[in-house]
């Protein structure tokens, strides 16, 4: 059989736990305005690194992207042994007049007719063509990057300027079809 004590002084600290528990449940204004204070001084500072990144996040996927085509057109003229341009996005027939519109990949026929075997869709796509400042070598802006059939370049557009707020990469493309991202110029 327990003995149960029952004096005042048994009550009296059961009182004063339940005070102490009531107390601890919440927090005071002072720490919430130091937690908010906190959190916002930390948001600056990662507010412009993190927009920074996604710049650089940008201009790679889109030089990346641009690769991939000039990759694919360069086996495709390889592989089936026909002339394939890549060539600002117009028509399945022709092209258009600015690479800033997206870009298509385009295979002739026996009779030297191209048409348009793969697209960048500018509009439905992740992909900001936009950033395509210029495209560069000794031909016009909107001229077509053309693969012989052995997969070489035949063509006068060799590489390609692609700006993104301070940063700057180069599509570049050899004479023997190799293409490749970089960080400086390309040398023509």
């Amino acid at each position: 059989m327990a003995i149960q004590h029952s004096g005042s002084e048994g009550r009296k600290g059961a009182k004063t736990d339940d005070v102490k528990r009531l107390r601890q449940q919440g927090f005071t204004l002072l720490e919430m305005l130091i937690v908010v204070s906190v959190l916002a001084i930390f948001s600056l500072v990662i507010t412009p690194s993190y927009q920074k990144v996604m710049a650089r996040q940008e201009l790679s996927d889109v030089s990346n992207a641009l690769l991939v085509s000039l990759m694919y057109a360069r086996n495709q003229a390889s592989t089936h042994n026909h002339s394939v341009r890549i060539c600002p996005r117009g028509s399945s027939h022709e092209c258009g007049q600015h690479w800033q519109n997206g870009w298509q990949i385009m295979m002739a026929d026996k009779g030297n007719n191209f048409r348009t075997i793969d697209s960048s869709n500018a509009e439905n796509s992740d992909i900001d063509a936009r950033l395509i400042s210029e495209a560069y070598g000794s031909g016009s802006k909107a001229d077509p990057i053309l693969f012989n059939t052995m997969g070489y370049l035949s063509s006068t557009v060799s590489g390609f300027m692609i700006v993104n707020e301070s940063d700057v990469r180069y599509v570049c493309i050899s004479m023997s079809g190799q293409a490749s991202v970089r960080s400086i110029s390309c040398d023509l």
